[in-house]
């Protein structure tokens, strides 16, 4: 069990370490590894934490990360004096890429782009053509796979990070994510032991949840 604080300044020092360059090309290889997996992870819980905790008692202090095949989401949380809250499952969004082997940024922007020759930092993105992919192409795959019957209880936090459309995003990602979960229910496919749903942008101060909204809880 570690404080969360201390996992999402780790996670941010990780990254801060890779360099922006090293850092993107990571996130966009194509190619996941359980560390990086987890370096995401990670992030994405503090990121989480410090906005709920702006709104919402009680504070999510401590995390433990559950191991694989433990029927059990991603982390489990705990307040400051270690009770136990609830689970939380991490699921990041990314843009669907427009290649099949994607090796960098360029293959995942939904619209055509090229590097700068002058400075290869640079990359040009051509707004004017049509999209080489539509805004959250693998969403509804996506949402479904993280429905997960044999869970214990836990909490779904989405990472929002499409580049197809304007941030943050809540209402119209929101929107396409509760038609999904109607979808599953009206087929008996909505597991039970889903508590809530939230959402999470970098580019908003805010969390923003979808089902069972206020205060996780208790258990």
């Amino acid at each position: 069990m570690q404080l969360i604080t201390e996992t999402f300044a780790r996670a941010e020092a990780q990254m801060n370490a890779m360099g922006a360059t090293e850092f993107v090309s990571r996130l966009y290889s194509g190619i996941p590894t359980p560390g990086f997996t987890q370096l995401k992870e990670d992030w994405v819980l503090g990121s989480f934490a410090c906005r709920y905790n702006r709104r919402f008692t009680p504070n999510l202090i401590w995390a433990q990360r559950n191991p694989p095949g433990s029927k059990k989401a991603d982390f489990s949380v705990f307040a400051g004096d270690r009770q136990y809250l609830t689970d939380l499952e991490i699921l990041s969004l990314f843009s669907e890429p427009v290649v099949d082997n994607p090796r960098g940024y360029e293959d995942f922007c939904p619209n055509p782009c090229w590097r700068d020759p002058a400075d290869p930092l640079i990359i040009h993105i051509d707004i004017d053509q049509p999209r080489r992919r539509q805004p959250y192409a693998r969403l509804k795959r996506l949402v479904r796979a993280h429905l997960r019957d044999e869970y214990a209880p836990y909490c779904l936090v989405i990472w929002d990070n499409d580049h197809g459309v304007p941030h943050p995003n809540f209402s119209d990602l929101s929107a396409r994510i509760t038609a999904i979960l109607h979808t599953e229910i009206a087929k008996g496919r909505k597991p039970d032991c889903l508590r809530q749903l939230w959402l999470l942008d970098e580019n908003s101060p805010d969390t923003y949840y979808l089902e069972q909204g206020g205060p996780i809880p208790p258990p």
